[in-house]
């Protein structure tokens, strides 16, 4: 698709490709009309014995054609030009012609704008010995004022004029690196406003499917467990299997229901949607106890003031823990949360103890859910730390802390 914009590009811009067709022509154009416009001028000045009194004019119009492409040519035929014209008079402008010497003027200033710095430098090096050797060379026709006039003044007019041509020179190209600069620097703030727009879009994909990851985990897992819980109980307490059944229908409807949102929320605008909350923690904690969980809920203090955002995360934390305890625990396992409000934020820790060591399948430090919640808590200000405790392989340890006031106040403040 790209190959075939690009070869339509001149078809679609025709103004454009004409433009850049008319920036390559115009030197050549100039050079030849600046020929053309001396043969027909100097046709009665020049013998017709003597051709190669054409040649000046002919070196000075190749050089105004070649000034962009070929720089260096065609500064070395200004310096070919003048200095044939100090060793041979017979090329030299007769009385009339000497405002031939503008096309120096023009080489000296093309150069100056389109050339590289080392070959500007040269230029105007050139452009004062030129201008000392064309002032002499014109020095008994070329007259400043009427009590000012000589070989030096005529050296100092030529120098000074040749020197103006390549300052003129100097500020277009000024000017159009400083509009290059501008164009560079427009092209830089489209790509980085892509590459944000890309950014964003690849964050909007990982959180979305971290939020799939956990309800959809989460829900699995109790679903799996009531299940295996049925079957165990079916022969033995079959009054307890309808029981189970609602438990899992009700499961399944509220992560549909959580999906839904999710879904929803990913097509419209997420204001007006309900995400879960703090007031939504104390129904996942008794659904994990139904699930077959010990789980002990233990906070100390008053609740502090969180974002929906950071009460999404908090829950989104809790659900995960409790998911890892329920899937990787083996029976019986005890877990206890601890909800401390009582410094600048919440201090949430999660501890699950297994009757026997956990199995390898138990994630140890990066699985997804653990990344997932460890960069919820990230971008809720705060941090999360989930690991085996070192001293008993049946417990794992989720701590967790969320902050009840913005980073940048704290800072601040400190």
């Amino acid at each position: 698709m790209s190959t075939r914009a690009e070869r339509s590009r001149p078809y679609c811009c025709p103004m454009k490709h004409n433009l850049r067709i008319a920036k390559i022509a115009l030197l050549p154009l100039a050079g030849a009309t600046f020929i053309l416009l001396w043969i027909i001028g100097a046709a009665n000045s020049i013998s017709e014995d003597l051709p190669v009194e054409w040649i000046p004019y002919a070196a000075l119009g190749l050089a105004i054609a070649l000034g962009r492409m070929l720089p260096v040519s065609a500064l070395g035929l200004v310096v070919a030009t003048v200095l044939g014209q100090l060793l041979l008079p017979g090329l030299r402008f007769f009385e009339t012609n000497t405002a031939a010497y503008l096309g120096i003027v023009f080489v000296v200033g093309i150069v100056a704008a389109f050339a590289p710095k080392r070959i500007r430098m040269l230029a105007l090096a050139i452009s004062v010995l030129v201008g000392l050797a064309v002032g002499a060379i014109a020095s008994p026709r070329w007259q400043i004022a009427s009590d000012v006039s000589g070989p030096i003044a005529s050296m100092v007019l030529g120098t000074v004029v040749f020197v103006v041509a390549w300052a003129l020179g100097f500020a277009v190209h000024l000017f159009l690196e400083r509009d290059a600069g501008l164009h560079r620097a427009r092209v830089l703030e489209d790509e980085v406003v892509a590459a944000e727009l890309e950014l964003a879009i690849a964050i909007e994909r990982d959180r979305t499917a971290q939020d799939v990851h956990d309800i959809m985990a989460h829900s699995l897992s109790v679903i799996v467990a009531q299940a295996d819980g049925a079957l165990f109980l079916q022969d033995q307490r079959p009054e307890a299997t309808s029981e189970t059944l609602r438990t899992i229908a009700k499961s399944g409807r509220e992560s549909l229901g959580e999906l839904r949102v999710l879904l929803q929320s990913l097509s419209t605008s997420p204001e007006g949607h309900s995400y879960p909350s703090l007031t939504d923690v104390d129904d996942l904690v008794e659904r994990m106890r139904k699930s077959g969980l010990n789980v002990t809920d233990v906070t100390f203090g008053e609740a502090g003031p969180l974002t929906a955002g950071q009460q999404l995360a908090v829950y989104r934390i809790l659900q995960e823990s409790l998911t890892n305890a329920l899937k990787h625990g083996i029976d019986p396992t005890i877990v206890r949360i601890t909800r401390d409000w009582r410094g600048p934020g919440l201090a949430l820790s999660v501890v699950s103890t297994a009757s026997l060591p956990l199995p390898e399948s138990a994630p140890r430090h990066f699985s997804r859910g653990i990344t997932g919640m460890t960069e919820r808590a990230r971008l809720a200000g705060g941090w999360l730390a989930a690991e085996l405790d070192d001293e008993d392989p049946r417990r794992f340890i989720v701590t967790a802390f969320i902050p009840t006031m913005p980073v940048y106040e704290d800072a601040t403040t400190a």
